[in-house]
């Protein structure tokens, strides 16, 4: 029997059947310590991984400097980089599309383009080769539409272990 506030929400279904979660495990991003000796700090951001593959990221507020939420932030940016890297492929053709327009695209010089491709597919994480921007850049000059999509059929044609 349960009375309403005696058992919290997440609590519910382990006061029901007696289920046993696994523990989380937490892995420290970015600490800072202030004070002598590495005392007086806080952990600034840390990932909590649950056993269904779950993950949070909690940012601790506390002094920071301009440097170190900066280091924070490509931190996280990393962390979120590398646990969502099979979307990388999308998130260059969402890039893309959001940069450049149809007519800015088909008029630029084709080394422009791959240059840009290169360096938003290495900031999201892709290891793409010349090649695969060589491609990529024809794709901006010769589809007005469809970029996104395009973007990934690039990368999963270049890449052998995708299905």
């Amino acid at each position: 029997t349960l009375s309403p506030g005696q058992v919290p929400a997440s609590a519910l279904h382990d006061a029901l059947y007696g289920a046993a979660r696994p523990p989380a495990r937490s892995q420290t991003l970015f600490e800072r310590r202030r004070g002598k000796g590495g005392g007086g700090g806080a952990v600034a951001a840390r990932i909590l991984r649950d056993a269904h593959g779950g993950w949070s990221v909690t940012v601790k507020p506390h002094e920071q400097t301009p440097a170190d939420l900066a280091e924070l932030a490509e931190k996280v940016e990393a962390l979120i980089q590398a646990e969502t890297a099979a979307a990388a492929p999308v998130r260059l053709g969402r890039r893309l599309a959001e940069s450049l327009s149809p007519e800015d695209a088909s008029k630029a010089q084709r080394a422009w383009l791959e240059g840009c491709v290169w360096a938003w597919a290495h900031a999201l994480g892709l290891d793409w080769d010349g090649m695969r921007c060589a491609v990529a850049a024809e794709i901006l000059r010769t589809r007005p539409k469809g970029w996104q999509q395009a973007i990934v059929q690039v990368s999963a044609a270049a890449d052998p272990d995708s299905d």
